[in-house]
């Protein structure tokens, strides 16, 4: 997928890039990437239940001196949930070059770092929604008969033994299992197991790449590595479900199964 890019080709090009650091800020201060400015994907990207409004998006992309001709280069820490989160968040607001650091930070010990924290001019930016990345529930309940759904929480999570905060335990009815951590060669490592090996899973689920996929989990971050591990496979219809569990339970209108 040619979103996922290695340290090995950013050598001679990571000047090209505004690079964003989405680890902690004791972390980024320690040590980042030259050039890189911090960002916290959680809270920055999330506004209750739903993603950043495309006003505060564009206000924020602006604040780091981005623009929309900006080629971006985001890592995390190496488990590849922040990434895969901004990645979406990105691309549903219209950005058309978002690179992720395969690996994140342990990746990049062949890339040049500083403790100097650089100073960006502020930018305009421009956000345009495009469909095909973030799904809401509306979304889910207008396409019910038409989509295929992947819950990528834990099992004792999906089967209800796990409520994790929710007043109701479950699955949306429906729902396939896979957990996401089933799709990363680690529970904490921002690799991906080989697209083959994320075939035959999905095979297993009863989920084929003609189908229309929304993914969820509890609050939408480990469904958006979920989202970009298939659609590194191939699975080029797949949205992610933002509010996911969090908002699905807490309206008892809505079915849920055990």
């Amino acid at each position: 997928m040619k979103q996922l890019i290695t340290a090995d080709q950013l050598k001679n090009s990571l000047s090209d890039y505004a690079i964003i650091d989405t680890r902690s800020s004791e972390e980024y201060m320690l040590s980042h990437l030259e050039g890189a400015v911090h960002m916290p994907v959680n809270p920055a990207l999330k506004e209750g239940n739903s993603p950043i409004s495309e006003a505060n998006f564009a206000g924020l992309m602006g604040r780091l001196g981005i623009t929309n001709d900006s080629r971006i280069l985001v890592y995390d820490d190496g488990n590849g949930r922040f990434t895969a989160r901004f990645w979406h968040i990105a691309k549903h607001y219209g950005h058309k070059e978002v690179f992720i650091l395969d690996g994140g930070w342990p990746a990049a010990n062949s890339l040049p770092k500083t403790v100097q924290v650089p100073d960006v001019s502020s930018a305009i930016y421009q956000t345009t929604v495009t469909p095909g990345y973030i799904a809401a529930t509306d979304d889910i309940l207008r396409d019910f008969d038409k989509i295929k759904l992947l819950d990528v929480r834990t099992l004792e999570e999906y089967d209800g033994r796990n409520l994790n905060g929710n007043p109701r335990g479950g699955h949306i009815p429906g729902a396939a299992n896979v957990s996401h951590t089933m799709l990363l060669s680690g529970s904490s490592e921002g690799y991906f197991i080989p697209k083959e090996n994320i075939v035959k899973l999905l095979d297993s689920a009863g989920i084929n790449k003609d189908d229309f996929i929304m993914v969820y989990c509890q609050l939408g971050v480990r469904a958006s590595v979920a989202g970009l591990a298939l659609r590194y496979a191939g699975y080029e219809n797949t949205v992610v479900y933002d509010a996911s569990m969090k908002e699905w339970a807490e309206k008892p209108e809505l079915e849920m199964e055990v």
